[in-house]
C-alpha cells in the first residue's frame, strides 16, 4: 500500500501524493453520502445500474475559497497533463458541466446556495471511514447511522481524468474530471436536510400483554 507523502496544507484542505497522483483533503457539509452501503444508480436510457460508495461534500464559499481553488487547480493540472488522441498531445478539452465540482447557486435546492458542491464516488475500491477520534469503522450499519445528509466531514479526494471510454461499452462518453473517493472522517453535527431524523422515543413504551393472537400490542 503507497504511503502519502503531504504536499501542501491550507485553510479548509490538505494536498498529498501517493507518488503517482494529487489527493486532496477537504472539509465541509456532507449531502447524499453513501459511505456504507453503496448507493444504486439506474441509467434511464440504457437501464444499466451502477452502485457506489460516494457523496457531495459542500464547501460554504465565504470560508473555502482556498480549498475550492487548490481543488480547481489539481483538476486543471489534470487536464493540461491528459493526452490528447486527436493530436497526439497533452491537453484537452472538457466542457465546464463535466468537471466533478459545481456551483452550487444554480442548483434549485437553497440549501446549497453559498456553497461550491464536489461529487465523488468509487464502485470497486472501498473508502476508509472514520470516527472523529480516528478510529476506522467497519460496520455498515454504524457508518450509515454516523453520515447522514447535513453533518460535517472530512474526505480523501482523488481527482483523475475519463477519457469517454468504459471497459465493456461500446458507448462513448463524454471527456470529465471525475473525483475518486479514497476516505472520510466524521467531523461534527448539523441539521440533517430534507425531514432529517426523528426521534422516536415517545412512541415506545413497554409493552404489556399476556401474547394471545388478537392482542396486538398497543
Amino acid at each position: 500500500m503507497a504511503q502519502l507523502q503531504l504536499l501542501k496544507s491550507g485553510k479548509n484542505f490538505q494536498v498529498y501524493t501517493d507518488g503517482t497522483q494529487k489527493l486532496i483533503k477537504i472539509g465541509g457539509r456532507l449531502s447524499y453520502p453513501a459511505f456504507g452501503k453503496k448507493k444504486r444508480n439506474e441509467d434511464e436510457q440504457s437501464g444499466k445500474v451502477r452502485e457506489n460508495w460516494g457523496g457531495v461534500i459542500m464547501l460554504p464559499k465565504a470560508t473555502h475559497k482556498e480549498a475550492y481553488d487548490e481543488l480547481v487547480a489539481i483538476c486543471e493540472e489534470i487536464r493540461s497533463n491528459a493526452m490528447n488522441e486527436k493530436t497526439n498531445k497533452r491537453g484537452v478539452m472538457i466542457e465546464p458541466q463535466n468537471f466533478c465540482y459545481k456551483d452550487g447557486d444554480t442548483k434549485e435546492d437553497e440549501a446549497m446556495h453559498g456553497h461550491w458542491l464536489v461529487t465523488f464516488s468509487d464502485s470497486l475500491r472501498q473508502p476508509t471511514i472514520r470516527r472523529k477520534n480516528g478510529e476506522v469503522m467497519m460496520d455498515v450499519g454504524e457508518i450509515d447511522s454516523l453520515f447522514y445528509g447535513g453533518c460535517w466531514g472530512n474526505v480523501l479526494l482523488r481527482p483523475w481524468y475519463f477519457n469517454g471510454k468504459a471497459k465493456s461499452d461500446p458507448k462513448t462518453y463524454p471527456k470529465r474530471i471525475s473525483s475518486g473517493f479514497t476516505g472520510a472522517q466524521f467531523v461534527k453535527d448539523d441539521e440533517p436536510f430534507g425531514a432529517g431524523r426523528i426521534d422516536d422515543t415517545d412512541a415506545w413504551g413497554s409493552v404489556d400483554g399476556d401474547d394471545t393472537e388478537d392482542d396486538d400490542g398497543l
